[in-house]
């Protein structure tokens, strides 16, 4: 149960950056280098944390490459 917590505040948060991210201009790119100062491997917490991020960007990303084709 604590862990299931633990990993929907993971996902809460990873929603609240995308969304303050994708509010600022370049938001996309600052988005990615923050994903890339994340430390690896230390929990649970920040693995899902990283997960949902990147999940998030890498839809942003081919969503954005499609609206310039």
């Amino acid at each position: 149960m604590q862990d299931e917590l633990l990993l929907a505040r993971a996902r809460r948060q990873a929603n609240k950056m995308v969304s303050y991210f994708m509010s600022q201009p370049n938001g996309l790119w600052h988005l990615i280098a923050t994903i890339s100062k994340l430390p690896r491997f230390e929990g649970a917490y920040e693995e899902e944390l990283r997960k949902e991020l990147c999940e998030k960007a890498s839809s942003l990303y081919q969503h954005s490459t499609l609206e310039l084709s």
